[in-house]
């Protein structure tokens, strides 16, 4: 009887709750809660991350996207070795080309948020990051690079700091990598 009250509640928070458009992407954190995006709403219309507790069916907006810190969360989240949940969005951030966020699920805070460059990292991604052995976080942009056919990125989550590692070219490597 519990699974079928949690089935219901975790159903009525991906389709009432968030005022979701598509609800695809959750992750079940070390918290014991789910986290999860809006693509759209909130109170720009640019989407959100929200919390869901399956015990009490308690929903909490974790972040508002307002176009600066990012708008249009795209891809999975995760949670990552240090405990954090990562994410990006395709638009906002500084030049509107994406940002990579991240929140702390125990405090419910956002650490950080990390805009994307067009020319050099990439824009508009749209594909979750992947945590490599090495530490670092990788992901795709479907726009931006050298050719403007997309890039992979590599995010440090000690330093900050974001890199373009492969630049996609449509006559050479392909392009727009999702």
């Amino acid at each position: 009887m519990k699974a079928i009250i949690i089935t219901i509640q975790l159903a009525i928070f991906l389709s009432i709750s968030l005022n979701a458009q598509s609800m695809d992407y959750l992750v079940h954190s070390s918290t014991g809660l789910y986290y999860g995006i809006s693509e759209k709403g909130g109170t720009e219309g640019k989407g959100t991350v929200s919390s869901f507790d399956p015990m009490s069916g308690e929903t909490t907006v974790i972040l508002d996207f307002t176009g600066e810190n990012g708008a249009f969360p795209s891809g999975e989240l995760f949670e990552a070795q240090n405990g954090l949940i990562f994410g990006t969005t395709e638009y906002g951030g500084e030049g509107n080309h994406g940002v990579i966020f991240a929140f702390n699920p125990i405090l419910e805070e956002v650490v950080f948020i990390i805009s994307f460059d067009e020319s050099s990292t990439g824009s508009h991604p749209q594909a979750g990051l992947m945590e490599a052995s090495n530490g670092l976080l990788y992901g795709t942009c479907i726009k931006g690079g050298q050719s403007n056919d997309g890039t992979v990125f590599s995010f440090n989550p000690f330093t900050l700091s974001l890199t373009g590692v492969a630049h996609m070219d449509s006559k050479r490597n392909g392009s727009m990598p999702m």
